[in-house]
């Protein structure tokens, strides 16, 4: 294969993982519907892109957004407010070493003035403690801060083959976790 062939191919797979995880999180939309949950914001995917000629490869946000987040509400606001969010984290400028993978969790809000950030799961993820960055390895993990309480967990991103694993893996992890936390 030469050169031209080796980018056009690139920029195709780069097009392919993008598409076929927006095709994911409308997936979990469909699902999380039918447990009775509502994107928060509407068909907003969240994330960091930038169109700055400046940017350099280790910021956080690139011409290439490192992540698309949705989050999830079931009639509620203010303090104590439940949200489910599903991100999709495709690499982390401070990770080299990074494999792509879903991020799933539940968050409570600490008090009513709070509104998630589309940035919270990657943030909790990777950057609240560098030191234990999660690893998609299923367990969960919790963080708080003043903002929220979290708790959540990662897979990577080629072990969800189907409709299926989405039901198993996050769907149903994510409403236990949720009906968990209303006990």
């Amino acid at each position: 294969m030469d050169q031209k062939e080796a980018l056009r191919i690139s920029v195709q797979n780069v097009r392919s993982m993008v598409n076929n995880s927006i095709l994911l999180l409308r997936d979990v939309d469909l699902l999380l519907s039918k447990a009775g949950f509502t994107p928060l914001f509407g068909n907003t995917l969240g994330c960091e892109p930038s169109k700055n000629i400046n940017q350099s490869y280790d910021q956080p946000s690139s011409f290439f957004p490192p992540y698309m987040s949705r989050f999830y509400y079931r009639n509620e606001t203010g303090a104590g407010a439940k949200l489910l969010c599903v991100n999709v984290q495709f690499y982390h400028h401070l990770w080299d070493e990074f494999q792509p993978c879903i991020l799933a969790g539940l968050c409570k809000l600490s008090s009513k003035g709070n509104k998630p950030q589309h940035w919270w799961m990657k943030y909790y993820a990777f950057e609240f403690d560098t030191n234990e960055r999660i690893k998609p390895d299923r367990s969960i993990y919790h963080r708080e801060d003043e903002d929220a309480s979290v708790s959540m967990w990662g897979i990577e991103l080629q072990e969800l083959a189907g409709i299926e694993d989405i039901k198993k893996e996050i769907i149903d992890r994510l409403i236990e976790e949720y009906e968990r936390q209303n006990d």
